[in-house]
């Protein structure tokens, strides 16, 4: 049992920083389209497994877990603006809301080709 009990053994900043993960969770996806993810038994299951890979981050390499705690949500800003400005949608509010869902359901099929107007939009 001892080959996991580092799991637990976290010290209290990095308790901190596993509580700073879920708060940059959330506010990604309060603020980068979250809402549009479907289903919606979704959310919660990357929520729980973005947490596991934190904490089991941060129980590995300690703080230096910040690095994906933040990039990779910074990433996916950057991407939701590169992507949004490249298909003239509002960053802020993904209006037009139809135009994005139908980025969405396409990028979910595997097509990412530049153009909206082509087949399954």
């Amino acid at each position: 049992m001892n080959h996991v009990a580092f799991l637990f053994d976290l010290s209290s900043a990095e308790w901190g920083l596993l509580v700073v993960a879920a708060v940059i969770w959330f506010a990604g996806y309060r603020f980068a389209g979250g809402r549009f993810v479907r289903p919606q038994w979704k959310k919660p299951g990357k929520f729980l497994f973005y947490m596991l890979v934190s904490w089991g981050l941060l129980a590995w390499a300690g703080s230096y877990a910040l690095f994906f705690i933040v990039g990779h949500q910074a990433l996916g800003f950057a991407g939701h603006l590169y992507i949004c400005r490249q298909h003239d949608i509002d960053w802020r509010t993904c209006e037009p809301e139809e135009r994005y869902l139908a980025l969405t359901k396409r990028w979910a099929r595997g097509d990412f080709s530049s153009s909206l107007d082509g087949p399954g939009t």
